[in-house]
């Protein structure tokens, strides 16, 4: 009999402790948290604090060794010296000049000589979605509807095989080129066209590049900007990683927080 009361008791005082343990902290809407998600969360938002930490530590080191791997570059603006440079392994330097395409390329259904073109297909395809509405009173009424969109269908891409810059040949690969830019649509029919983008013959900017073994590596073209621009710009860029590693990380710490409070979490009521 006393084994017996005392049973009862050891199993209400664990029912008593599971209840105060799991009780709902915050309901949103049909969600709950409990006190234990939120320590468990807590937790996690701690942990990953700590790693992101010691993540963006080693990018600000990365980012102060590019710094100041652009302000000790050399600067380079004749032919010659471009030569020289890389005839005696000078390193890193920003080069001003003009890149320009060798062989260019073109496509019938535009107009000019370019670098680079880049072709992509869409066709206009017929999509159906099932879309469910509410009346004033309560009444829902479901229907499906179709609806039209460009989807990519495929692509081609042609490019000059060499450029040069300050007088010397490179391949077109050789070099980190600008950005492609829009050149227009073409339209054979009603459901497919042709969009174009392209890159210029001629460039006028600054290279930067690691000058050795009588050519160029690691090269990256800024095009519109002198010596000194295209300096401020490269060490901006590299000043601005740890930025947007933070919004990533704390983006993904919001992410996964949030998935944590969808789950069942069952385990966390044993």
């Amino acid at each position: 009999r006393q084994m017996c009361i005392r049973d009862r008791f050891l199993r209400n005082m664990r029912g008593m402790r599971r209840h105060r343990q799991s009780v709902t902290f915050l309901e949103i809407g049909n969600a709950e948290i409990t006190y234990r998600e939120l320590i468990v969360s807590v937790g996690i938002v701690f942990i990953m604090l700590i790693l992101g930490s010691v993540i963006a530590g080693n990018i600000t080191r990365d980012s102060l060794e590019q710094k100041k791997e652009y302000n000790t570059a050399i600067s380079i603006e004749s032919e010659n010296m471009f030569d020289y440079g890389m005839r005696t392994n000078v390193g890193n330097a920003f080069c001003q000049g003009a890149l320009e395409a060798v062989d260019t390329v073109s496509d019938p259904r535009i107009d000019g000589q370019w670098m680079y073109i880049y072709c992509e297909e869409k066709h206009y395809t017929m999509h159906t979605r099932t879309v469910t509405t509410t009346d004033s009173k309560g009444h829902t009424k479901t229907r499906v509807e179709t609806y039209w969109t460009w989807d990519y269908y495929s692509s081609e891409e042609h490019n000059s095989k060499n450029i040069t810059f300050l007088g010397k040949e490179f391949e077109y690969g050789d070099i980190k080129m600008p950005s492609s830019k829009y050149l227009t649509t073409v339209q054979v029919s009603s459901h497919v066209k042709f969009e174009f983008y392209v890159k210029d013959v001629r460039y006028d900017g600054t290279l930067y590049a690691n000058l050795s073994d009588k050519s160029i590596h690691n090269a990256q073209f800024i095009k519109d900007k002198n010596i000194e621009e295209a300096r401020d710009y490269m060490i901006s860029a590299a000043g601005t990683r740890v930025i947007w590693f933070y919004v990533f990380w704390i983006v993904l710490i919001v992410a996964m927080v949030g998935v944590f409070y969808v789950a069942e979490n069952r385990w966390l009521e044993d």
